[in-house]
């Protein structure tokens, strides 16, 4: 009898069925003991891989933010010495594969998004990985990027500002802040992107504490919230007046 194959094993990693998804789970920890930074790149490829289904791709980004973070913090704490101690050419191609998915994903919210940040958490504090904000602005300011791929940055930047130390960001407060003001102005066409923008936006506020001491950015900043309360979009005003 042939062995299942990985997106056979992600899929049963989210059946109703209890003894599939044990099964399953217990192949992939195997897997992940035998060989942690193959399964890593694996997972990253199915993510990306837009001709897989969603269902397996939802269930690869699932599996890689369980092997990137934890909701336990010594257990994160972990997660990211184990990642550190990878080979950085896995790791360069598990961050590209994870920039990549951004914008292709059909489900809510952006698993890649998620990955993304988790992988600038670990990276960041530790001096690895500078360039991530810079890739993740040129998808906000290019006229070509998708609806889509502007949403799902702007996910990726504010779980960014979420999920990392204020202290490892600022060199890229500017750029972090160009990026959201650049979604959530009056002339960007997508409410989509404007909400976005504005969810990440809450999630930087201690990381932008400094532009709002500016008497000039602050009156900038305030004018791009003023004008984002007369979005016809009601979603989006809740979230800058809540």
């Amino acid at each position: 009898m042939a062995s299942p194959s990985l997106d056979q094993i992600l899929e049963a990693t989210i059946s109703p069925d209890k003894d599939q998804r044990q099964e399953a789970e217990k192949y992939l920890e195997l897997h992940a003991q035998n060989d942690l930074p193959e399964l890593l790149v694996s997972l990253a490829t199915v993510l990306a891989d837009v001709g897989r289904s969603a269902v397996s791709r939802a269930a690869a980004g699932l599996q890689l933010k369980n092997y990137l973070t934890s909701k336990n913090p010594e257990t994160k704490r972990q997660c990211v010495i184990r990642w550190l101690q990878i080979d950085s050419g896995v790791r360069d191609k598990v961050k590209s594969l994870a920039l990549m998915t951004l914008g292709t994903e059909a489900s809510q919210p952006s698993a890649a998004a998620q990955c993304v940040a988790y992988l600038a958490a670990a990276e960041l504090p530790n001096q690895q990985w500078p360039e991530v904000t810079t890739l993740l602005v040129n998808n906000i300011t290019n006229v070509q990027s998708s609806v889509a791929l502007k949403q799902a940055t702007l996910d990726a930047i504010g779980y960014i500002c979420e999920e990392t130390d204020a202290r490892f960001l600022g060199p890229h407060t500017n750029q972090i802040l160009t990026a959201i003001i650049q979604g959530m102005r009056k002339e960007e066409p997508s409410n989509r992107v404007r909400l976005a923008a504005t969810k990440a936006l809450l999630n930087a506020l201690e990381l932008t504490r400094a532009n709002f001491e500016n008497e000039t950015e602050r009156h900038f900043i305030m004018q791009v919230l003023c004008e984002a309360t007369q979005c016809e979009d009601t979603e989006v005003c809740y979230c800058v007046v809540m």
